[in-house]
């Protein structure tokens, strides 16, 4: 685990330097996904994809909650 930690670190300082916002670590997440990675917090970007997805879909429904609410936008 030690060595696989390195690799991803030496793998991502080697993409900060050369001006990369993320790089491939060749190793799947926690999740399993084998996408890249992002140089300044190591996020999956599919991870955060999803996450992002999730938000707006429990955010859509919370607006949905207070639309046709008090005045119904009308008049």
């Amino acid at each position: 685990m030690v060595k696989l930690n390195e690799e991803i670190h030496r793998r991502r300082e080697a993409a900060r330097q050369a001006g990369a916002i993320s790089f491939d670590p060749d190793e799947p997440c926690r999740r399993g996904h084998r996408a890249y990675r992002r140089t300044s917090n190591l996020q999956c970007m599919q991870c955060e994809a999803q996450a992002k997805k999730q938000y707006r879909e429990e955010l859509k429904q919370i607006r949905s909650q207070y639309d046709g609410g008090i005045g119904g936008g009308t008049g």
